[in-house]
């Protein structure tokens, strides 16, 4: 009897002090819970990134793109979208010793069904390739395809306009029509309708 009444006086005039114990106990728990939920949340969240980043890679968009010329193995290659026409030329094994690469713009990003044509040095190019037949017998000149010596063959077009073409075309892809040769620097509408009847795509 002695000793519960010992334990209750004991409790009531330490109760403030008991409260303050057990504040603290519970400010404690809540703070150990905080800290376990928000570590595993994190975690999880940083397992879910990693796994949706697999997810991405593994759906990442493939290009399917045609190199021709002067390279050791020409053909069809696919390659993940972003990759540069570089890319595509050391999977095609590299270009042989005669290829000219001066008008290829290597840091260009390809594109789905693009036709990548690697020319030979000093050679024009229907002397060597008939892809799409660049010049045939229409007469016309491929403005999409035509390399420097073949854009020059066309009346009213001269070496500047020849490589401006070619620049253009390297720069911002394939004309799409024949009317948008009138974008490239120093072909405008007088120029145009003196070459039109003498160029295709």
């Amino acid at each position: 009897m002695n000793l519960f009444i010992n334990i209750r006086d004991f409790l009531y005039y330490n109760r403030k002090i008991i409260l303050i114990f057990l504040f603290i106990c519970i400010v404690i728990f809540f703070y150990l819970f905080y800290e376990k939920n928000k570590n595993y949340n994190e975690e999880l969240f940083l397992n879910n990134d990693i796994y949706i980043n697999e997810i991405e890679e593994d759906i990442q968009e493939k290009y399917i793109v045609d190199i021709k010329g002067a390279v050791k193995f020409p053909g069809t290659y696919e390659l993940e979208a972003g990759k540069r026409i570089t890319d595509v030329i050391n999977l095609a094994g590299g270009i042989i010793d005669n290829a000219d690469l001066s008008t290829i713009n290597l840091s260009k990003k390809i594109s789905d069904e693009m036709l990548i044509i690697i020319p030979k040095v000093s050679e024009s190019f229907n002397n060597n390739y008939d892809y799409n037949n660049v010049v045939n017998n229409d007469g016309k000149v491929s403005i999409n395809y035509g390399t420097l010596n073949s854009l020059m063959s066309i009346n009213g077009i001269g070496e500047v306009k020849a490589q401006a073409i070619i620049d253009y075309r390297n720069n911002n892809g394939l004309f799409e029509n024949i009317e948008d040769i009138k974008n490239v620097n120093g072909i405008g509408n007088s120029t145009f309708e003196k070459i039109k009847d003498y160029i295709k795509l």
